[in-house]
Parts: structure tokens; C-alpha cells; sequence
């Protein structure tokens, strides 16, 4: 049998059955990270009076973005099947992988057994596996290469569904801003004219549709130092584009270098759609490094963004076999070896971890909600508020299969060595467009040693007439009037200072009421949190 004609796809199965292992092995139906909040829609939508307030809900921010697809997805298993139930989330969001794989078979060329190692890649363990709501960014990049696989037909049908992949791909998550240009600039080439007149209205129309009542988020990055940090954001950005390899900075060298040949090659003539997918990553690795270079590179190569990195390797793997184009056979070979030993490394890279950690995870998973139902907490105070009214409701509830340990241990755990901030104020101003605070914490060392060992140390400035108490969700849902949380890290790395000392810096604007007070959020990933801590501040301007 001619080797261009053995049954390659058979071997694409391999990473799917990995994948699906993997998800068998860790599934249970607990929330991580910020599934909570999405899960605090069916809260809002029970509590909603009428059909606009829950339209309003569902293209409704969360933190930065807006994530109608994965709502409307979680709405969808919900009336299926009576209860939230967040297995079949991170399942519908992991089967974005294969239609992505799909979408490269339809433009892999002639030479198809080069999609074996382009699925090992895709198909991988890497990017927000077993997290349901982070999978919004995998249906984002799904939709966003569907709506390059469209732009590049020219019959009505595709010209609809390169409209409607773009939109969906913007209100999975605001990735989707990056095929504006993109698609802009495609029809401009094709000599479309008419379409980009249609196509840049709406543009814009989707751009006021997302800022439309869009609240800023103080507790993240800004880029108002980012000429001052240029080597930090290089190494975010070179960071981000290889964070699937073993040595993530010499791999994303390697995608850029080979995007730079693309470009120099004008490889948009020989493959568009691939041409296309890497202006994408690279669009997405640009756009993300301005608004969180100042997490550094760790942040870079976190899953939540691993998914362009895959992308970009799939798109690399079939840039080496067509820059290969015309060397001997053995060349050939010899690279689609290489390639396909990469792609599998990188796949194992990721899938044993996962499968050797997947007793520890479930563990802290489930202590977390043991210690919920045992004392109400295992989680922040946000998040509690969440479970509280999903239990009342009856949306949520996860019935534990034992008992890991006694209330004993988990009382012994809540137990918080602090009880209250207190602050000295070094500076307080404000000019014509900020307000800013400068202080000292001041609680005795041993407290202080406590609060900096965990992951995240918040301020929240809020107003004075009514108590801090984590009834509404300002952390991912923002009401800047309201409250408003800012990222100490963040701003002493900015001004050069360390805790117990801070500063806070937030646009006059927002401040409406006559009195605000300081109080300090410390959260963890582990299976206990603290409630909020007053400080002893209170000022007005």
C-alpha cells in the first residue's frame, strides 16, 4: 500500500483515548477555580424579572470577558439533565480539541499521515483540561480557526459562517477580537470590497455590543509601564508562544522563526489557512503579553493559554514539511520523524502528570466541599455565597461518596490566626483623574509572614455605609461603583515596594460615596480560605 494511503487517521484514536483516560481518571463533579462563578448564572437567572435581564446575564462579563458560548452551554446540559453537573462541561469543552484537528485535516495537503503528529499536539492534556469554565478559551480558538477555514471559501454559505464563528469566537472570550483584523485584511487581499464594507461595520458593532456597559478590573495587569519592562515582555511573549515545549523560551524562538520564514516566504499563497493560523497565535501571544506581561512568565505558560502554543506547534509541524518541499526523501522522512516524536513527547509531557496526580486532585477537591458542608468554608467568601443560594435552589449538589476527614481537623484548619488590619497611612491624595493610598500593615511580624504566604493578597476599597460581606460577586462580576479590588502584588512590584507596605492607585471616577474603608482579601487554591479582614481605616475625599 502506498504510503500516502495507509489509514493515518486510525492513529490520530491514540491522543484521543489518552485524553479520554485522563478525563476518566479525574472528572468528579466539584468546582475549580472560577466554575463557581459561572455557576452563580443560574443564581442570577432564577433571581432576573424579566426575558432581557437574563439575555443581560448570559452575555454578562466575567472578569474581563464575556463568555455567553460556555453559558449557554452550561444552560443547555443543565435543562438536559435537572442539575449542574461540571463533568459533562469539561467534556463539551475538551471535544473543541477534535473539530480543531478537523479543521487542520481539511488544509493539510496531500501529504495527510502529516496530521498524526498535528492531533498529538492538539489532542493533548495541556490546555484547561479538567477545568469546565476555563474551556471557554478552547471553544474561542475552535470557532476563531473555523472562521479562518471559512473566510478562505467564497460562497454565501461560508461568507454567513465566517460572520457567525467570529461572533461566537469573540463571546467565548475576547480572543476572538484578534480575527477582526485578521478577516479585515483577508478581504481586502481578495479584493472583497463590498464584503468589507458590510464586514467593518459590524465590526464595530460587535466592539460597542462587548464595551457596552464594560466595567475596568483594577486587581489585574495594566500596560502604562510596558515601554519601561521591555525585556519582561519579551520573555512573556516568546514565553507564551512555546509554553507546550519542554524548554519553553528556545521553543517559542523556534515558532517565531519560523513564522518570520512564512512571512518571508509569503507562504499565504501555498497555505492560507495555516499562514493564517499562525498570524493568529501570534496576534493572541501580542494581545495577551500588553494586558498580563506584569504576572511574568509563569503566567505566560499557565494552561489557560497553552491552547495557542498547541495551535501554533500544529502549525509549525506542517511549516517544516513544506519548507522541506523539494529535499530528498530521506530529509522528508526524517523530519516527519522528528515531528512526530515531538508531538507524542509533548502529549506524554502533559498526560502523565495528570495521570499521576489524579488521586491528589480528586482529594483536594473533595476536602474542599467536605470542609463547605462541615463549616461553610473550603472556599472564599464570594464563592461560598455562590453555594449557598445554588444549594438553596436546588441547582447544585454534590454528594460526597466518604468521608475524608473529621470536623476536627478541617476546625483546626479554618482557624484564622488574624482577626483584623491594622494600617498606617503614609500618603493620601488624589489629583484630577486618581485617587491614591499609600500605607504600612502593621500587625505583629508573625502575621505579617502569615498574610504574604498566600497566593492572593487583595485591598478592597468599599464603601463605608454599607458592610464588606461578599453578597455580591465584584471579584469576576465588577461593580467598580460598588467595590472595588485591587492586586497588591501587582502594585508594589509596579512602584518597587513589598509588603506590609502598599499603594493603591484607582481612577477618581468611580468614587461616588462620602466615606470608603480598607479591608484586605487573602485567598488560596488549597481546602481553606479566610473571610475578609476590616482594617482600621475609613477616609472620604
Amino acid at each position: 500500500m502506498p504510503f500516502s494511503k495507509k489509514p493515518w487517521l486510525v492513529f490520530c484514536a491514540i491522543p484521543v483515548l489518552l485524553l479520554a483516560f485522563v478525563l476518566y481518571k479525574n472528572l468528579l463533579n466539584i468546582p475549580f477555580g472560577d466554575d463557581i462563578y459561572v455557576m452563580d448564572m443560574f443564581n442570577q437567572l432564577n433571581e432576573a424579572d424579566s426575558v432581557w435581564d437574563k439575555i443581560c446575564i448570559i452575555f454578562g462579563q466575567h472578569n474581563e470577558h464575556r463568555i455567553a458560548v460556555s453559558r449557554f452551554l452550561a444552560l443547555l446540559q443543565f435543562q438536559l439533565m435537572g442539575s449542574i453537573d461540571l463533568r459533562i462541561w469539561s467534556i463539551l469543552g475538551n471535544l473543541s480539541l477534535l473539530f480543531i484537528v478537523a479543521l487542520f485535516y481539511q488544509h493539510i495537503g496531500e501529504q495527510k499521515w502529516w496530521i498524526v503528529p498535528v492531533a498529538f499536539i492538539i489532542i493533548c492534556t495541556a490546555s484547561n483540561t479538567l477545568i469546565p469554565m476555563q474551556n471557554s478559551n478552547l471553544f474561542s480558538v475552535v470557532f476563531g480557526l473555523a472562521s479562518l477555514h471559512f473566510v478562505l471559501k467564497k460562497t454565501p454559505v461560508a461568507v454567513f459562517f465566517t460572520f457567525l464563528c467570529t461572533a461566537l469566537s469573540i463571546f467565548s472570550n475576547s480572543g476572538g477580537f484578534a480575527l477582526l483584523a485578521i478577516i479585515s485584511v483577508v478581504f481586502f487581499f481578495q479584493k472583497r470590497y463590498t464584503l468589507l464594507g458590510i464586514w467593518l461595520p459590524c465590526c464595530f458593532a460587535l466592539i460597542g455590543g462587548y464595551y457596552q456597559n464594560y466595567q475596568s478590573l483594577y486587581r489585574h495587569p495594566s500596560s502604562e509601564l510596558l515601554f519601561y519592562q521591555l525585556p519582561q515582555v519579551a520573555f512573556f511573549f516568546i514565553g507564551f508562544t512555546g509554553s507546550i515545549g519542554f524548554k519553553v523560551l528556545p521553543t517559542g524562538a523556534f515558532f517565531i522563526g519560523l513564522s518570520g520564514i512564512a512571512i518571508y516566504r509569503k507562504y499565504y499563497l501555498q497555505n492560507p489557512f495555516v499562514f493564517l493560523g499562525v498570524m493568529y497565535c501570534l496576534m493572541m501571544a501580542g494581545m495577551t503579553t500588553i494586558m498580563r506581561y506584569e504576572y511574568g512568565i509563569d503566567s505566560a505558560i499557565t494552561e489557560r493559554y497553552r491552547i495557542y502554543s498547541m495551535v501554533f506547534g500544529a502549525c509549525s509541524v506542517i511549516l517544516v514539511r513544506d519548507f522541506l518541499t523539494g529535499y530528498s526523501v530521506v530529509i522528508q522522512k526524517c523530519a516527519f520523524g522528528i515531528s512526530l516524536l515531538f508531538s507524542i513527547a509533548t502529549n506524554l509531557k502533559f498526560f502523565i502528570p495528570m495521570v499521576r496526580g489524579a488521586e491528589a486532585r480528586k482529594e483536594l477537591l473533595t476536602s474542599k466541599i467536605e470542609n463547605y458542608y462541615l463549616n461553610n468554608s473550603g472556599y472564599n467568601c464570594f464563592e461560598i455565597n455562590i453555594l449557598n443560594k445554588l444549594t438553596t435552589n436546588n441547582f447544585y449538589h454534590y454528594q460526597l461518596p466518604r468521608s475524608l476527614r473529621d470536623k476536627t481537623y478541617y476546625d483546626n484548619l479554618n482557624h484564622f490566626p488574624i482577626h483584623a488590619i491594622k494600617l498606617r497611612i503614609d500618603q493620601a491624595f488624589y489629583t484630577k483623574e486618581h485617587v491614591i493610598v499609600m500605607g504600612k500593615v502593621l500587625n505583629p511580624a508573625s502575621e505579617i509572614t502569615f498574610m504574604k504566604g498566600f497566593v492572593h493578597q487583595f485591598v478592597i476599597v468599599h464603601p463605608a455605609n454599607t458592610p464588606f460581606d461578599c453578597s455580591h460577586n465584584e471579584l469576576t462580576h465588577p461593580d467598580n461603583e460598588k467595590s472595588m479590588i485591587v492586586n497588591i502584588d501587582l502594585n508594589n512590584d509596579r512602584n518597587k515596594i513589598r509588603f506590609p507596605l502598599f499603594y493603591i492607585k484607582l481612577p477618581k471616577k468611580h468614587f461616588e460615596h462620602k466615606k470608603y474603608t480598607l479591608s484586605f482579601l487573602f485567598m488560596t487554591d488549597t481546602s481553606v480560605n479566610y473571610p475578609p479582614l476590616a482594617s482600621n481605616v475609613v477616609f472620604h475625599l
